[in-house]
């Protein structure tokens, strides 16, 4: 049409609509690259940007409307822009509602421009409100659906997550239980192994001195004597110690600190281990600080230093010496069992207290490892801290520490 028509007026109209259409698409599909190539604020940054094409899309819309009033008084392009709106984003109902209410506000005034029939004006305006009415709701029914299959989404989501995590504890939890029936069958095995051994001896000794009595010199009297002895208070400690480990393991045993002579309660210990140290010929060399007091619970530490002299005289050569040495240092009670025996090799002794393990004496008799074993529980339930340092064949030095009174609960 030439300049100055309606028509060429509507074709510039409807072109520069279509142009700000496609302006604001590019304009937006550059700002979203932009915030997601350099991380920049998205949260109001993108909420701007799209609200503003959106406000570009809509007038752009209404200006082609307007237009097309110029040659035909239909309003197909509102109808395109509303159903598009409401499609093709997903707005929460009050976006919307808003949205649409400006829509047709703008198309309300701008129609008006070019359309000066009053009916039809009257008539387009009408239909404009009941599109708009008609896009709003088909943009809540799309919102709905989508919100709710999202609500859906993030349920499955966090059940699935949940039945993750639970599987993953009953795994964990499977896992331990395996390794703590396997531990127990192990250790129930041994400790019935080590248990025949010492009860066979002490019928055996008993049926010799029921049978042979008349035929045995008063030196074999004796000597069979302390043999039962010996044999009764070893297998005394390993009830003691199957005690011990049986309550710990209960979660019956407390720390109940009282103060107590460390040289005192060594000397009791020792009073008790006399057979076992006298029959090898063990030399017991006390050095401990005189007065050192501290307070522990009596029942752990007696525990304690029981299962470390007893091992050290249980490992240790014959006719040997067996060093005990108790101090205060650093603010610590230190005490330490130093043998001549056997010894232990760097892999046994890294796993000794943490592992139930199976040591050989000087003898060839076996240990169960359970006494050590609790020894570093006691120690630990002590805030203390328990170690060895030992060679194959050089003997070994079992030390540990207690912490200051004021930090033992």
């Amino acid at each position: 049409g030439e300049p100055g028509t309606n028509e060429y007026i509507w074709r510039l109209g409807v072109i520069s609509g279509h142009a700000l259409i496609a302006i604001a698409s590019i304009a937006l599909g550059v700002s979203v690259y932009m915030h997601k190539r350099y991380a920049m604020p998205r949260k109001n940054g993108i909420n701007i940007i799209f609200y503003v094409f959106l406000l570009l899309i809509v007038i752009a819309g209404v200006s082609i409307v307007t237009f097309d009033q110029l040659v035909t008084a239909a309003i197909t392009p509102l109808i395109v822009l509303c159903i598009a709106l409401a499609v093709v984003f997903v707005l929460k109902p009050q976006q919307a509602l808003f949205l649409f209410l400006v829509t047709f506000i703008l198309f309300f005034f701008a129609v008006s421009i070019t359309q000066d029939n009053p009916e039809i004006l009257l008539s387009i305006r009408v239909n404009g409100l009941a599109i708009c009415f008609l896009a709003f709701l088909l943009s809540w029914i799309i919102w709905r659906n989508v919100y709710e299959n999202y609500k859906q989404k993030i349920i499955i989501e966090k059940q699935s997550k949940d039945l993750e995590e639970r599987n993953k504890q009953l795994t964990d939890q499977s896992a331990k239980l395996e390794t703590a029936i396997s531990s127990r069958d192990r250790f129930m095995s041994v400790i019935s192994h080590d248990l025949k051994s010492p009860f066979n001896s002490l019928l055996g000794f008993s049926e010799i001195l029921i049978e042979e009595w008349e035929d045995l010199s008063d030196e074999e009297k004796l000597q069979i004597v302390r043999l039962i002895k010996e044999t009764s208070e070893t297998t005394y400690q390993m009830l003691l110690n199957l005690l011990d480990w049986s309550r710990l393991h209960k979660e019956r045993l407390m720390v109940q600190p009282k103060y107590l002579v460390i040289k005192e309660l060594t000397e009791n210990v020792l009073s008790q281990l006399y057979a076992q140290s006298s029959l090898k010929g063990i030399q017991i060399v006390l050095n401990i600080e005189e007065g050192l007091t501290v307070r522990v619970d009596e029942h752990m530490i007696t525990s304690v230093v029981r299962n470390l002299l007893s091992n050290a005289i249980k490992f240790s050569s014959k006719d040997t010496v067996v060093k005990i040495d108790a101090r205060m240092e650093q603010d610590n009670m230190f005490f330490c069992v130093e043998d001549s025996g056997v010894g232990l090799s760097e892999k046994l002794a890294a796993s000794i207290f943490t592992e139930q393990v199976t040591t050989n004496d000087s003898g060839h008799e076996t240990g169960t490892g359970l006494g050590l074993k609790l020894c570093s529980e006691f120690v630990q339930a002590h805030h203390g801290r328990i170690w060895v340092d030992s060679e194959p064949g050089k003997g070994a030095r079992f030390c540990f520490t207690i912490p200051p009174l004021q930090d033992i609960q």
